[in-house]
């Protein structure tokens, strides 16, 4: 049996590179190697990346000594994590799923910060217990959830609370840049502040967006990646979710265009003018190229009303006319007989394939 105090981090060397520091600050000793590592914690932003991870024809389990007890930071979807634990199972050895949360998204340093974390854990309460020092190192608030499984679903919870949450803020703020009226937006997001409507961590995402402030490590390709499994998990309960596939379809907008390596606070630039995207290095020919009028690279007739091979949509250009590179088809709105058509303006509903496929290119 290794020991517990030694661990070793493997997966997004980043992540990794924070996640490594504030396990060292907290008195934990880093294992020479995986064999005689006694916790091994792993993160990859994307499911297929972990997958490799753990089921690559080298897996990890293959390469640890018996009784070493696994923890996966992933965001992964609940029933991929129970087969993770199985394999562990398998090879003798101990699972903890605990999928970390950024709780600030433009903090410059998200992973190594641990009161910018939080953590929900789940599995076995004996193999929690023994890394419960470690994930409090980890993050500030750490949540013991109960069985496998139950952690990933609150993670995809606030994956799309968080998503759908932050492109409201854009959308709001880009109302108010394009509003004609003598709105002081200071004091309104004051009033919203005292009024407990609005977080901490909300105000510094909207003072990044006024600001323009975008880099960080907390990218939007990692948001789009847990986005990605978020809408897997609940695509596999036979649900859709209108407002996580527009959101995760803006995302991909933006990432298309060179935007996926900045945070999330990027997204104010699809509502920005030409020259704020070329200052930020996107290249909105791209979007042209990708999301052509009459076809995809799946070669087949978007104009097809029963065509629904990739899920993505089209958007105009703009740019000349010095407005933003987003806009909604409200002409989509609405079906025939004047019902609601719940993805008009927003593409298909995301296929659970499809999504996976598309944030791999973007971590």
């Amino acid at each position: 049996m290794s020991d517990n105090q030694n661990f070793m981090f493997v997966g997004d060397t980043q992540v990794g590179e924070g996640i490594s520091a504030s396990l060292a600050r907290a008195g934990f000793t880093a294992a020479a190697d995986l064999a005689s590592a006694g916790v091994v914690f792993t993160y990859h932003p994307t499911q297929s990346g972990l997958e490799d991870l753990y089921f690559g024809d080298d897996g990890l389990v293959q390469q640890v000594a018996e009784d070493t007890l696994f923890v996966d930071l992933s965001p992964a979807s609940p029933s991929f994590s129970r087969e993770i634990y199985q394999l562990c199972s398998v090879y003798e050895c101990k699972f903890v799923e605990a999928p970390v949360s950024v709780r600030d998204v433009t903090v410059e340093d998200a992973f190594a910060t641990p009161g910018n974390l939080m953590v929900f854990a789940a599995g076995e309460k004996e193999a929690y217990e023994q890394v419960e020092g470690q994930l409090s190192a980890i993050a500030r608030i750490v949540e013991f959830t109960s069985g496998i499984g139950t952690a990933q679903t609150a993670k995809v919870v606030h994956t799309l609370q968080a998503a759908t949450g932050l492109m409201g803020i854009v959308e709001a703020l880009a109302s108010v840049r394009a509003s004609k009226a003598d709105f002081d937006a200071e004091a309104y997001l004051n009033t919203m502040e005292e009024a407990g409507l609005v977080s901490p961590a909300q105000v510094s995402f909207i003072e990044a967006l006024n600001a323009g402030e975008i880099e960080g490590s907390y990218t939007l390709g990692i948001m789009m990646a847990e986005l990605a499994v978020a809408l897997t998990a609940v695509e596999n309960e036979e649900m859709v979710l209108p407002l996580g596939d527009a959101a995760f379809h803006l995302f991909e907008l933006l990432a298309i265009v060179g935007g996926a390596k900045y945070t999330p606070a990027a997204l104010s630039l699809l509502f920005d003018d030409e020259e704020a995207s070329k200052k930020a290095g996107l290249d909105w020919s791209l979007a042209e190229h990708s999301h052509g009028d009459d076809e995809c690279d799946c070669g087949h007739d978007h104009n097809d009303p029963d065509h629904e091979c990739c899920g993505k949509h089209h958007h105009e250009d703009e740019g000349d006319r010095g407005e933003g590179h987003y806009h909604h088809q409200d002409e989509e709105a609405f079906n025939e007989d004047g019902s609601y058509n719940e993805f008009g303006g927003y593409g298909s509903p995301s296929k659970s394939d499809y999504l996976i496929d598309e944030v791999d290119e973007w971590n």
